[in-house]
């Protein structure tokens, strides 16, 4: 499944903050991306992309498993981990 079978093209960017043709630039850079500063395109669309898929998007345990190889806690798990790295107090999931 790709981005644009989950969010439809013209929300992409409403949604992750980058639009679909410049986030598809930024995969194909990856895992080059530089996400440092928190008002960066990569920052953006990292933060974002995981705020969706834990909230956004309404995948299930099962399709998130089978999507990304990890259950929704885990996803948070690491959503949160990327946040403390940062320096961020929270994500605003909970």
């Amino acid at each position: 499944m790709a981005a644009g079978d989950i969010i439809e093209e013209f929300e992409f960017g409403a949604r992750i903050g980058v639009e679909l043709p410049e986030f598809r630039e930024m995969v194909a850079r990856w895992p080059g991306w530089d996400d440092a500063d928190d008002r960066s395109p990569e920052c953006l669309a990292i933060n974002n992309t995981l705020n969706d898929l834990l909230h956004g998007v309404g995948l299930t345990e099962r399709q998130c498993t089978e999507m990304l190889g990890a259950g929704k806690e885990e996803l948070l798990g690491l959503y949160r981990r990327w946040a403390a790295s940062r320096g961020w107090s929270a994500t605003g999931v909970k």
